[in-house]
């Protein structure tokens, strides 16, 4: 380092240097004048959840679901890729639980499982680019388990539609199903404890308590409780635009084994 670079070892250069230490301060003292200790480190700043994107008019699953230009054809897909922190936004028409990543055609047991942290937003047009441009009346997203895509009116010819079409077992409230209708359920199988496969067809949540908004559930059947939806656990129950739980055949359209808290 030349000295007319650092004013310190212009002054003290001929000075006698006592050791290690002082050649410690003369180097801080140098790099603290120079500016690189005059300041610290900006602040890391917390990174915002990755949107995944989602619309049935797209041909395939083939896109990385970040824009809609680019969007996952299933919901199954998107939810597969979704860690905490992560929304996805569903544009208009019809998802069936079999269809995606990690399914089974016409597998009954297949569901849309809802995840810890995860937000699925419906009722969008596909070309938002805010939350709160979404209409959700215009742009009906619908949840259906009807698999074979055969059903008649009346539950005619739905003995092989889906036994739950969604799950929020074990979950907690930020796990959010926000702006979807949700069909064509059909919990007939029995067996099993707490909510077995004869009731909640339209939403099952063994134990868990996530925040439902905006939600139409309807056209689904139980052979048992509830049709709509079964609930074991307090779950977060927005009821804001829609009727949540109508036209439902089973002794219920919601059960709950707890207080549920209700929002209009």
């Amino acid at each position: 380092m030349r000295q007319d670079q650092c004013p310190v070892i212009g002054s003290l250069w001929h000075r006698r240097r006592s050791g290690h230490d002082w050649a410690a301060l003369v180097l801080l003292l140098c790099l603290g004048w120079s500016g690189v200790l005059l300041y610290p480190p900006a602040p890391v700043q917390a990174q915002v959840g990755t949107i995944y994107y989602v619309d049935k008019d797209r041909p395939d699953d083939s896109g990385d679901g970040l824009t809609w230009a680019t969007a996952k054809r299933n919901l199954q897909t998107a939810l597969a890729l979704a860690s905490a922190g992560a929304e996805i936004w569903v544009a208009d028409g019809t998802y069936y639980p079999d269809e995606g990543t990690g399914q089974t055609n016409d597998n009954r047991a297949s569901t849309f499982t809802l995840k810890d942290g995860v937000a699925i937003y419906g009722g969008f047009a596909g070309t938002e680019t805010l939350l709160s441009e979404r209409d959700v009346a215009a742009n009906v997203a619908i949840l259906s388990g009807d698999l074979q895509q055969n059903d008649t009116p009346n539950f005619g010819n739905n003995a092989d539609n889906a036994l739950h079409v969604v799950t929020g077992s074990g979950t907690d409230s930020t796990a959010v199903l926000d702006g979807f209708t949700i069909t064509a359920g059909n919990a007939d199988d029995g067996g099993g404890i707490a909510c077995p496969n004869d009731c909640g067809s339209g939403v099952s949540n063994d134990s868990g308590s996530p925040t439902l908004t905006n939600l139409t559930i309807t056209g689904n059947f139980a052979s048992s409780a509830a049709a709509g939806c079964t609930t074991v656990a307090a779950a977060q129950l927005h009821q804001r635009h829609h009727s949540a739980a109508t036209r439902q055949t089973g002794r219920r359209g919601v059960s709950t084994r707890q207080q549920p808290q209700l929002y209009q």
